[in-house]
Parts: C-alpha cells; structure tokens; sequence
C-alpha cells in the first residue's frame, strides 16, 4: 500500500507541475507569444519539438501509472532520451534558421536585391530564435517531469534490489 501512495504522491506532483505549465501555456498564447513562434517557423522544426514534448509528456505519465503494477526500468530508456531529442531539434532548429538566411548571401546592386535579402535573412533569423525558444522552453517542461519519475524510479529499483 505504500508504493501505491508515492506513486499517488507522484501523480500529483506531476498533474500540478503540468497544469502550471499548461497556464503559463494559455498565458503566453493569450499575450500573444506562442502562435508568432510557430507561424514564423517555415522548418517546422518548432512542431517537431513540441510533438516531442507531448508525446514525452504521454510516456511519462504512462509509466507513473505503470509503476503501481511494477515495470522494468530498462523499458524507460527511451523517454530518458527525449531530453537529448528536444535540445537536439532546438539545435537544428537554430541551423536551419542559419541555413535559411544564408540562402540569401549573394545580393545584387539594387535596392529590391537588397530588400529582398534583408527579407530571407530575416525570416531566417526568426526560425532560428522562434525554434530556440520552443526548444527550451520544452526542455524546461519536459526535464522536471522527466527527473521526478526517473528519481521515483531509481528509487524503487535500489529498494528491491
């Protein structure tokens, strides 16, 4: 019956921690931040990254349920790595944005070639940061939920041997 309840106990520290961030979320999309951050990313490296947050978030959630019914920590592995994947697709996110306003390196001698690479170095630059951000802003989501049932689980691992 103890287990049961530091798994009840981790459930609610997941399901507060989450609805937290899910407000903070809504606050942002509210004032204007979040749907800018997405629009401007012709990657689309930022749905990648929060695809990878949602289903990191499922996983998680999935094997703190599991956890009641006791589970192989070996079978984990893969949501331990959806740390790497989220700061990994920030990063390319980032080159790609780099990528995208390289694209424009040769300017002509008239003012619409110039307009027209000021405009493609800008867009670059905005995948960069937009993707960035999402990027961390994921990993920062992501890695707490992650640490508290990776630590539930390294717990029970060393207690039953």
């Amino acid at each position: 019956m103890e287990r049961i309840d530091k798994v009840k106990n981790l459930l609610t520290k997941l399901i507060i921690f989450n609805f937290t961030a899910v407000c903070g979320v809504l606050a942002a999309t509210w004032a204007g931040f979040v749907i800018p951050a997405f629009a401007a990313d012709v990657s689309y490296v930022s749905y990648a990254i929060a695809g990878m947050l949602v289903y990191g978030l499922s996983q998680l959630f999935y094997f703190a349920c599991k956890t009641i019914d006791g589970f192989s920590q070996i079978r984990f592995n893969h949501v331990t790595d959806i740390n790497a994947y989220i700061t990994a697709l920030g990063i390319l996110g980032t080159a790609a944005g780099v990528m995208i306003a390289l694209s424009a390196a040769i300017v002509g001698d008239n003012a619409a070639a110039v307009q027209d690479f000021a405009t493609v170095v800008l867009g670059g630059t905005k995948v960069s940061f937009h993707s960035t951000i999402v990027g961390m802003i994921s990993w920062l989501w992501f890695n707490p939920c992650w640490r508290m049932v990776h630590t539930y689980l390294s717990i029970e691992r060393k207690k039953n041997g």
